[in-house]
């Protein structure tokens, strides 16, 4: 009579363990498919920001079309950049938001071009020795007018040209020019006149054609103060009459 009884609580038992071995094996389940399900959405948010990435490089390579690839460290003036390293500093007009005003005049020089033209905008430091920095540049095809969109209200700043002959940036030497400082502010602003020119050597003079204009005596005429005095000879003798001359 106890048989029967003790394999009845038996197999109770075992089904109760089966029971549970069952639901332990469906949580691990549902825990394996969140965990694929967080990898799988992990994996496309990466995706997404590669993208972004890969945009962000393309308008930067359009930005470089107008002069080449930007160096390092694009920092303008003589003997600063490489031959060959470009001229592509950062534009503050690009970036900035908000209405604009235009800056026009013209750029004149004499031949033909032998490098790349450029008109930048520049802001003058009041340092000592003179320093500045390059807020703008465009390349231009040839001499003559220019037109550019500037930020309104940007402030003083001076428009300078130069032909780039080694592709490296304004260098010493180099056929350049400028002109006088323009206040950008609420209206356009007109007439902005650049002569190019080859500066002259460090050390050069120009003498001037008419000797007179430098206060230089003219040929055969003997400055006052350099004559020398007329020789003192014996005084004539008292009641004689003077020597014929």
């Amino acid at each position: 009579m106890r048989y029967p009884g003790s394999l009845r609580t038996t197999t109770g038992v075992i089904h109760e363990e089966e029971d549970m071995r069952n639901a332990l094996i469906l949580v691990a389940a549902g825990l394996l498919m969140m965990a694929c399900s967080s990898s799988a959405d992990t994996g496309t948010g990466g995706g997404a920001t590669g993208g972004g990435g890969g945009g962000g490089g393309g308008a930067a390579a359009d930005g470089d079309a107008n002069h080449g690839a930007p160096p390092a460290n694009d920092q303008d003036g003589p003997g600063n950049m490489p031959a060959g390293a470009g001229h592509n500093p950062p534009s503050d007009f690009d970036g900035a938001t908000g209405p604009k005003v235009t800056v026009s005049g013209t750029v004149t020089g004499e031949g033909e071009l032998a490098g790349s033209l450029y008109l930048d905008f520049v802001v003058l430091g009041s340092e000592a020795p003179p320093t500045f920095r390059t807020v703008h540049s465009v390349q231009l095809e040839e001499f003559g007018a220019f037109s550019v969109q500037v930020p309104r209200g940007f402030g003083a700043v001076t428009p300078q040209a130069f032909v780039d002959l080694n592709d490296n940036g304004l260098s010493e030497g180099e056929p350049s020019g400028q002109s006088e400082a323009i206040e950008v502010g609420l209206t356009d602003v007109t007439g902005v006149k650049i002569e190019v020119r080859i500066p002259p050597p460090p050390d050069s003079q120009e003498l001037p054609e008419d000797p007179n204009s430098a206060g230089l005596p003219s040929e055969g005429i003997v400055p006052p103060g350099d004559t020398d005095p007329p020789p003192v000879g014996p005084a004539p003798a008292e009641g004689a009459p003077p020597p014929a001359g």
